[in-house]
C-alpha cells in the first residue's frame, strides 16, 4: 500500500497516526481515540510541512497504528483502509500497517509488540537511520524493543516521561529538526 520506495533512500521513519498525524477526536467520557467519521479526520499542525521535508529529504515513511476500534465493531476495515489511503495520497507516504485487534485478542501485531514493524524493518535493514515517532509509551517501547531512534510527541512538557528514549518534541516542526541532523 502507497508508493513505490526510492532507492536512494538512507532513512525510515515511522509515524503512529492518532495524535501524530491525525488529531484525536476528545470523546464524551473525556478520552481520547482515534477518528470513527470521515468529518472528524483533520490533520495535525505541521503535518503538511513535516512530510514536505520527509519527501524532499527522501525518508521513506510508514503509518503504523493500532485501530481496536475495528475488533471492537465500532469502524471496518474499509474505513480505516481508506482514511490510511487518504493519508498515503494526501502527505506521499509510502507504507500504511495497522493492528485491528484490541487488547482483549492478545494478538502480536498490537503494539507495544513488534510483529507489526518486523517485515518493514527486515527489509530495509541496511538503511542509515530508522524512527518512530508516537505519542504513547507504547510506541516508545516499540522503539526500544526494535532498538531504533524513538521521538516522543508530547505537546504539554510537564507531561514528559522518562520512557527511555532520547528524542521528546512538543510537536512536528522540532521533528523536522531532528530528522535535519
Amino acid at each position: 500500500m502507497g508508493k513505490p520506495t526510492s532507492r536512494r533512500s538512507k532513512k525510515l521513519v515511522f509515524f503512529d497516526r492518532d495524535g501524530v498525524i491525525l488529531k484525536e477526536v476528545i470523546r464524551s467520557d473525556g478520552t481520547k481515540g482515534s477518528i470513527r467519521f470521515e468529518k472528524e479526520f483533520e490533520y495535525l499542525e505541521h503535518v503538511k510541512e513535516t512530510f514536505k521535508f520527509c519527501e524532499d529529504s527522501d525518508f521513506l515513511t510508514v503509518i503504523a497504528s493500532n485501530q481496536p476500534d475495528i475488533s471492537r465493531k465500532i469502524v471496518s476495515s474499509d474505513f480505516v483502509r481508506k482514511i490510511n489511503e487518504t493519508i498515503l495520497e494526501q502527505l506521499r507516504m509510502h507504507i500504511a500497517v495497522w493492528c485491528p485487534h484490541s487488547e482483549l485478542d492478545h494478538c502480536l501485531c498490537r503494539k507495544p509488540l513488534t510483529n507489526m514493524f518486523e517485515q518493514i524493518v527486515n527489509d530495509f535493514k541496511n538503511l542509515d537511520e530508522t524512527y518512530f515517532i508516537g505519542d504513547r509509551l507504547t510506541d516508545m517501547e516499540v522503539a526500544i524493543k526494535l532498538k531504533i531512534k524513538g521521538i516522543h510527541l508530547v505537546p504539554v512538557l510537564d507531561e514528559l516521561c522518562n520512557c527511555g528514549v532520547e528524542y521528546h518534541v512538543k510537536n512536528l516542526m522540532e521533528l523536522v529538526e531532528i530528522l535535519s541532523d
